[in-house]
């Protein structure tokens, strides 16, 4: 069996099992990723940058109002393609309840911050309309949209 090149992954770890301990992908990540990362940590990174902050996850509308008190310029409601959790919910199906967040935002900060954020969600739809394309609204159909059950019979 060829084993597939990992190119992000070169060096670091094999693609080969040689021996009864795997690949160490398991150790890499184990070792890359940092499990005390917390809403605190985003004070300390925009007190060493002057560059906008953007949270990228965001899935729930308690993580946006997290986010939005930790003071960072904007969030960005993806569940990353879902490729390790397969059962993360669909980005659209979060939407209704982050949405609520805007108008939290709107009491909190005022008209100037919902209209970044709602310029945020139109750079959004633009960039999914493109990647499905489609060129404006009109041309979203239902084959555009999956419901639960097309989801999971996808899987099958």
């Amino acid at each position: 069996m060829i084993s597939p090149r990992l190119r992000n992954f070169e060096g670091l770890i094999s693609t080969e099992v040689v021996s009864d301990k795997g690949s160490n992908l398991e150790a890499y990540a184990s070792g890359t990723l940092d499990p005390s990362l917390c809403w605190k940590d985003i004070a300390w990174l925009k007190s060493i940058t002057k560059l906008p902050i953007l949270i990228k996850g965001v899935l729930t509308g308690e993580d946006a109002t997290k986010a939005i008190e930790a003071g960072v310029a904007g969030i960005i409601v993806s569940n990353h393609g879902a490729r390790q959790l397969d059962y993360t919910p669909a980005t659209i199906s979060v939407l209704e309840e982050i949405g609520r967040a805007v108008v939290y935002d709107l009491a909190a900060k005022g008209e100037r911050r919902v209209k970044q954020v709602i310029q945020m969600l139109k750079n959004e739809l633009e960039l999914t309309m493109a990647l499905s394309g489609c060129c404006s609204v009109d041309d979203i159909t239902r084959s555009h949209v999956k419901t639960e059950k097309e989801r999971f019979l996808c899987r099958m």
